[in-house]
């Protein structure tokens, strides 16, 4: 995002992004000083010293983007190969792919352009996200382990807005009252819906019916659940999970496992539960929007007894209603109920501001090369 330099490709800096910091290289000089940022295959902890000493599993530099998912997909299947008949592991695996795609800089291979209906570079990079994952589907039924494997597909977040037309489309999903409360962008970085749907696919040959389209709230919190539920392995139990174990789910006995959703804002630097979902009703205690490339983004408005909307007849979030007393105290309590749940949890007392932890800071960290910082 910006680091790459104009030597990645056409699509490197589209938008464009302020500079990262500079910093020294000796591997390769790159664009205004930055590094040629490498793409590692690091099955090691390099002697315990950081990737510092990992440069002879460095597979190139600087990344070629338009060569990843190709190179992601060959490294997955031969992953999943080696686990099937005549492999040389016969163990139960778990294998996690963080796709680059669709997130900008926007990188495709070749062959991929123009592939789509719309033509756009948004819709070729889909293109290939799709035969990306239909190269690891096919993996596993080559590998003869299909009845035996679930496969799921999600998303982390809504289009991000001020890319315009490089991220996406929220569909019908599209915080209509903003525009009543100073207008915005109601995708990526908002708790509306446009930001916080995104699509979940579950695929398991005999276990899951084909076809099936399923109404019921779901988050990725539950992937840790269902996994371990399906493992055998039990959750440990000093501690409060917010995922639910979607294997009822899965196999029919159920319609939904779990009533309630809750959704933090990143508002100016707060986070906070503003957000419930309740079944179909979606209530905010504090609403805000985000920049979009045609508009900037509105204030926060504080909602003391919630603004609610009917997700069943208004996806659109456009016209708040007054629900059934019953439903309201349900939302008030659990809502409740919930921040005294984090409240009470435990913390994290790492310090990142000596010894060697420094290196390990969460951004913003303006000294390290890597890190996006305004």
């Amino acid at each position: 995002m910006g680091c790459l330099g104009p030597e990645a490709g056409p699509y490197w800096n589209l938008p464009q992004m302020p500079p990262c910091p500079t910093g020294p290289n000796k591997e390769k000089p790159s664009y205004a000083g930055n590094p040629g940022l490498p793409l590692y295959n690091t099955t090691t902890d390099c002697g315990g010293k950081g990737l510092d000493n990992c440069n002879s599993e460095i597979v190139q530099q600087p990344v070629e983007e338009n060569e990843l998912d190709r190179n992601y997909a060959d490294f997955m299947r031969s992953f999943i190969l080696d686990h099937g008949p005549g492999g040389s592991s016969t163990k139960p695996f778990f294998a996690y792919m963080a796709f680059s795609h669709t997130h900008v800089p926007l990188f495709f291979d070749p062959k991929f352009a123009n592939s789509s209906v719309r033509k756009t570079i948004f819709a070729d990079t889909t293109m290939e996200l799709d035969d990306t994952v239909a190269q690891i589907w096919k993996a596993v039924q080559d590998a003869g382990l299909e009845e035996d494997t679930l496969l799921l597909a999600t998303s982390d977040n809504g289009p991000w807005a001020v890319k315009c037309d490089l991220a996406g489309s929220p569909g019908p999903f599209k915080g209509e009252y903003l525009k009543k409360l100073g207008g915005g962008s109601s995708l990526k970085d908002t708790t509306w819906e446009g930001g916080q749907r995104v699509f979940g696919l579950a695929y398991w040959k005999g276990k899951i019916s084909p076809g099936t389209i399923s109404n019921a709230t779901a988050s990725s919190l539950d992937y840790l659940p269902t996994i371990l539920s399906l493992a055998g392995v039990p959750l440990p139990s000093d501690r409060v999970y917010d995922g639910h174990d979607l294997t009822p789910l899965f196999s029919g006995e159920v319609t939904s496992v779990r009533d309630f959703l809750f959704m933090p804002d990143t508002i100016s630097g707060q986070q906070n539960v503003t957000s419930v979902r309740y079944r179909n009703w979606k209530a905010y205690t504090r609403t805000y929007s985000q920049a979009s490339c045609k508009e900037a983004g509105g204030p926060p408005v504080n909602h003391p007894n919630y603004l609610v909307f009917d997700l069943d007849s208004d996806p659109g979030e456009s016209t708040p209603v007054t629900p059934p007393t019953q439903v309201m105290t349900a939302i008030y309590e659990a809502h409740r109920a919930y921040l005294l749940n984090i409240s009470e949890t435990f913390r994290s007392v790492a310090n990142y501001s000596s010894g060697t932890m420094v290196a390990d800071a969460p951004c913003c960290n303006a000294s390290n090369a890597v890190c996006r910082c305004n």
